[in-house]
């Protein structure tokens, strides 16, 4: 769990029912991390999904590899939108938003690609280039990156991740995508970072953080597991707020584990993300 001011942010990726059952590891991985460019926070926040089947032999390395380079590229992404505070601080998100939308995901691509190629060449297990097409495929991954950043959220993702948004207003909560896989692509495979113009598929939106109460980011064994997710994120919100963050804490990885069980088996990484909790919120 990372605490920040206000911020609480708990992270979990339990393995997957039916990787238990076949005895393989998890093949997601997920990211949290709280740094300051300027004097500035910012928060880093990801989740990858490895692909898992027989051609992708590699792939929870390459989720792994995934949140170094999202990292990497945010570190990048922020030096640049720090300097547009600095020299013009009405225009700074038009900017930013520009860079966030068109730019990141090439970064995010080569950075990923490179990882993936030199831990290629460092572990040799065939005559497979490094380089090569085929030998990158091993490494199959989807991701979704959240960046915090002066009272903004950028949110992007490749593949078929979800990324949830409450707010409540009095007592109604509403939940709603962010983010979401994109409905053509559900039974018929999902876009994937190993893709070779794979940044051409990078969605993103950029938001207000003062209109959520919470985040949730997961991987798609969390969303093909329900029949409503949308409602287990909603009461997610509620009972956290009623019992704490700790609570949830406590809870969370199990919970997880038997939606996986009664679902499709799948890993389930998942972050939520609560901007404005206080322990003194619970009662």
């Amino acid at each position: 769990m990372l605490c920040h001011g206000k911020t609480r942010i708990l992270l979990s990726s339990p393995t997957g029912a039916s990787h238990i059952d076949r005895n393989e590891f998890c093949q997601d991985a997920c990211l949290a991390s709280q740094r300051f460019y300027k004097g500035r926070g910012y928060t880093t926040l990801s989740i990858a999904d490895g692909h898992g089947s027989d051609v992708y032999t590699r792939s929870e390395i390459g989720s792994h590899l995934a949140m170094e380079a999202a990292q990497y590229v945010t570190n990048k992404f922020i030096m640049l939108t720090s300097e547009y505070l600095d020299t013009n601080s009405l225009q700074w998100r038009r900017s930013a938003s520009q860079d966030f939308s068109s730019r990141f995901s090439k970064w995010l691509w080569i950075s990923w690609r490179k990882l993936v190629i030199q831990h290629a060449e460092e572990n040799s297990e065939s005559d497979l280039d490094p380089s090569s097409e085929e030998s990158i495929r091993r490494y199959g991954t989807t991701i979704a990156v959240v960046i915090i950043f002066n009272k903004t959220i950028f949110a992007g993702m490749i593949g078929d991740s979800a990324i949830y948004g409450v707010e409540q207003k009095d007592i109604e909560v509403l939940t709603s995508h962010v983010l979401e896989q994109d409905e053509n692509t559900l039974g018929l495979g999902t876009a994937s970072l190993c893709s070779k113009n794979s940044h051409y598929n990078w969605e993103s939106k950029v938001l207000r953080l003062d209109d959520f109460d919470m985040l949730f980011i997961t991987t798609d064994g969390f969303v093909d597991s329900l029949d409503k997710p949308e409602l287990s994120v909603t009461d997610i919100y509620y009972k956290t707020k009623i019992h704490g963050i700790n609570w949830l804490k406590s809870v969370l990885p199990n919970q997880l584990s038997q939606w996986s069980e009664s679902g499709v088996g799948d890993d389930m990484a998942s972050i939520a993300v609560f901007p404005n909790l206080l322990e003194s919120d619970s009662v």
